[in-house]
């Protein structure tokens, strides 16, 4: 019964930050953001769902920033 719920779950980690935003990517490798202080959650942690925002609300320049940063290191 559990492994109903492990499929379905999706984790959203911190995988750093920038300016004034915290980035997260969910397992499917999409990008969203969380508008907090870096210091306020480390790198490894997860976030609920419903804390997310499209990186594509960010203003162009920063979402190329981040894209370029962290989009493409683990391929």
């Amino acid at each position: 019964m559990s492994e109903v719920y492990e499929d379905a779950y999706m984790d959203n980690t911190i995988i750093g930050y920038e300016s004034d935003y915290i980035i997260i990517e969910k397992d499917d490798g999409d990008l969203f953001f969380l508008e907090a202080p870096a210091d306020l959650l480390p790198i490894g942690e997860t976030v609920a769902e419903n804390e997310l925002t499209p990186l594509n609300e960010l203003p162009i320049e920063i979402q190329m920033k981040v894209y370029q940063k962290y989009k493409f290191q683990g391929e």
